[in-house]
Formats: C-alpha cells, sequence, structure tokens
C-alpha cells in the first residue's frame, strides 16, 4: 500500500513538473507574422487586444499599402463603412 502510494506521488510529481515546464515555455514571444495579424483582426479581436500585441510583440514584416487595405477591408468585415 505504501508502495502504491508513493509510486503515485512520484507519478503526479513529475506530472506537475513538466506542466510548469510547458507554462513557461508559451511565455515567449515572436514578431506577429502578417497571417497572424490579419487573423486578429478578421477575427474580430478587441482593437485594443491588437494595440497590445502589436506594441508587446512587435510586427515581423513591413506592412505595404495592398496589406493595409486588406487589413481594413477584413476590420470591417468586407462592407465599406
Amino acid at each position: 500500500m505504501a508502495k502504491r502510494l508513493a509510486r503515485r506521488l512520484a507519478m503526479l510529481s513529475l506530472l506537475f513538473a513538466l506542466l510548469l515546464t510547458s507554462a513557461a515555455a508559451d511565455t515567449t514571444t515572436h514578431p506577429l507574422q502578417a497571417s497572424e495579424l490579419l487573423g486578429l483582426v478578421a477575427g474580430n479581436a478587441l482593437p485594443e487586444n491588437v494595440v497590445r500585441e502589436t506594441a508587446t510583440n512587435g510586427l515581423a514584416f513591413r506592412p505595404h499599402e495592398p496589406y493595409r487595405t486588406l487589413l481594413k477591408t477584413a476590420g470591417t468585415g468586407g462592407t465599406n463603412r
């Protein structure tokens, strides 16, 4: 019985350590790709969230005029408001 309890505690400890490791790995930031920014805008993310993501992570590309037009279209759902 004590052996079984010790084994379960060891397994739980290992699982807990793995969860902590994976949680720490997810905190790295990377500059937003064009597709990621477009996904945020087209997915109706709140504008302040888009600004925060852009300010925190930066952009991995230099937006050109056709891309800006695409962002405007995605942000309005394809309608001209």
